[in-house]
């Protein structure tokens, strides 16, 4: 038995090392057994692998998260109150993660729930149960659309087995709770309805599902689709197949359907609808397919399905992809495996598939470009910030690119008087790319923050225009000592009088801004005395009646319209040294000598 366990370590590890060394990365790395993952990409470009930690299927929720270049390490969400289900994920437009999962022991309390990740912050809201049933809920699926969360899931009515139902319920992204009542999407009543896929489209929502009649029916697959608020009684439902099962559904930009599903035959099936005609059905796996969860999803202009296959090594995860209008691929394998379950994919808005997949009961990350026939433009970086604290900051550049096959012409414009792009419009090659130099004029901006934002437009590309939003933080601006701060004694000289004058001359600083006074002080030891506030006009101060002999330290600060000064004045020492005497006449013509003090 020993020379047995033995054999099968060896032979695991051999199995696993090939699938580092080609670029798949194990993002689970625990002691257990990882279950059903899904996967989600924002527009930031973080990633976010969740699945159930303890079992093929069912555990507690734990996650990985990709950001700055790196998997942070796998961990526990800590929203799991059982034993959690299936989770989905999707992504709302502030970035944020939605994540929809079963959660419960059995078929007698399993519930649905939500749950919203931070990247930002690396937290986990706390999750909400979106409907409490007497019976099972479970095989959820989320879509998130015009700032509205989508769920729809299996939904048991009752027990004795009275019929399974697909529901659905939905609120707007921020809300605080799920409403009290959900929409029944599919009427069978004593029939089973399960595994649903859904998506919604300009406000009609397309659902495709299993239904069958018993505890083991053969599943047929039927499709409905109506406008939101609909009777959904009254929707009639189109057959996809006379046998199949775990359907996936994805939405094109045209509002076309697009279908794929598992079989019992060894084939993992495509189906859609164009134009409003529904196309026959197709096999798109090369081998034998086991019924299994497979996914479909679509971006770009492009679709991408992936599935497991029969091999001579095993279980492998495949993917193939189509461009709307074109054909099939030949399928791909992402890795070579030995009992690979459970691949999901996603397609993020700069032309990459990122697949996750279980296999040796760890979970599985690869990336693979998949870059539309047609001209598509990608901007990196996705934003730009700057910082402003009295002088402009340097110039900072972002790449246009045409990541997709053919050649393309674009422009660039800001919508900021305060933002300049230069080249403003460019031509690019299939793989090109063109620097954009971005600069930043904030002089007359005052403190405070703004945002601007440059567009990218091109004829050609399918996914024009693309925007990226430039952030500019405007500090108070420092306050800089006046220069040339000097002083002179005068002398003030009569028959019966003498008076000594202190006459204190500055220039304005041409690196200030907004200064709209001077204020001069004496500092007698660690006392400032205040003697005068000039306005920003004023450049010289005389001081009479002063001590012959005696030591001033006189100190002038610059203060900005909003009361504020700088960290260091200009200084000038006087004593009764003199230095250079000149000869001048004051208005009542009496003599007074001028001392100039260095």
């Amino acid at each position: 038995m020993k020379f047995i366990r033995y054999f099968r370590i060896y032979l695991i590890l051999a199995l696993i090392i090939p699938l580092a060394a080609f670029g798949t990365e194990n993002i689970s790395k625990t002691a257990g057994q990882s279950g059903y993952p899904s996967i989600a990409v924002n527009q930031e470009g973080v990633i976010l692998a969740v699945w159930p930690e303890g079992g093929s299927e069912a555990g507690i929720l734990w996650y990985n998260v990709f950001k700055n270049g790196q998997w942070i390490g796998s961990r526990n969400a800590r929203i799991t109150t059982s034993q959690a289900w299936s989770p989905q994920l999707d992504v709302d437009s502030e970035g944020k993660f939605h994540v929809a999962y079963a959660d419960g022991k059995s078929r007698l309390n399993r519930e649905v729930y939500h749950a919203v990740y931070d990247a930002d912050t690396n937290a986990w809201a706390s999750p909400q149960m979106i409907w409490l049933s007497e019976e099972n809920s479970a095989w959820q699926k989320i879509d998130i659309e015009d700032n509205t969360v989508y769920i729809v899931w299996h939904h048991e009515n009752s027990d004795p087995y009275q019929g399974h139902d697909v529901v659905m319920q939905s609120k707007v992204v921020g809300e605080e709770f799920w409403p009290s009542a959900y929409e029944r999407l599919v009427w069978t009543a004593n029939d089973n309805s399960t595994h649903p896929a859904f998506k919604v489209f300009n406000d009609k929502v397309h659902v495709v599902y299993m239904e069958g009649v018993g505890d083991s029916p053969p599943w047929r697959l039927f499709y409905k689709e109506a406008m939101r608020g609909s009777q959904w009684r009254d929707v009639p439902k189109f057959e996809i197949a006379g046998v199949g099962y775990r359907p996936e559904l994805a939405v094109d930009d045209n509002g076309d359907v697009h279908l794929v599903y598992a079989t019992k035959t060894g084939n993992f099936m495509y189906r859609s609808k164009i134009n409003g005609t529904w196309r026959g059905n197709e096999s798109i796996s090369n081998k034998f397919s086991k019924q299994q969860f497979g996914d479909l999803r679509y971006n770009n202009n492009v679709l991408v399905a992936c599935w497991v296959q029969s091999d001579g090594g095993g279980e492998s995860a495949y993917y193939t992809k189509k461009v709307i209008g074109g054909q099939w691929e030949t399928p791909v394998q992402l890795e070579q495996g030995t009992d690979a379950l459970y691949p999901r994919v996603w397609i993020d808005d700069i032309g990459y598939a990122h697949f996750v997949w279980r296999d040796h009961g760890n979970i599985f990350y690869k990336k693979i470009a998949v870059p539309p026939s047609d001209p598509f433009l990608q901007l990196e970086p996705q934003s730009l910030s700057f910082s402003v604290e009295g002088q402009n900051p340097d110039p900072q550049n972002f790449a246009v690119k045409n990541i997709g096959q053919k050649t393309l012409d674009f422009t660039v414009n800001a919508d900021q008087d305060w933002l300049t792009v230069t080249p403003t419009s460019g031509k690019l090659a299939q793989d090109a790319e063109q620097e954009i130099q971005v600069t930043i004029d904030a002089f007359d901006l005052d403190e405070g923050s703004y945002t601007g934002t440059i567009e990218v437009t091109s004829k050609q590309a399918i996914n024009s225009p693309q925007t990226m939003t430039v952030h500019l933080e405007v500090l108070a601006p420092p306050i800089y000592p006046p220069v040339n701060f000097s002083g002179q004694v005068l002398e003030n000289k009569a028959l019966f009088y003498r008076e000594y004058i202190h006459k204190l001359t500055w220039e304005s600083n041409p690196q200030n801004r907004n200064i709209e006074s001077y204020r001069i002080y004496e500092v007698d030891g660690v006392n400032n005395i205040l003697l005068e506030e000039l306005p920003a006009t004023t450049f010289e101060y005389t001081r009479r009646h002063t001590l012959n002999g005696k030591t001033y330290n006189y100190e002038l600060w610059a203060v900005d319209n909003k009361g504020r000064t700088g960290n260091d004045p200009a200084k000038v020492t006087i004593t009764g040294s003199t230095v250079t005497q000149n000869s001048e006449q004051n208005d009542k013509g009496t003599s007074i000598k001028v001392y100039t003090i260095k």
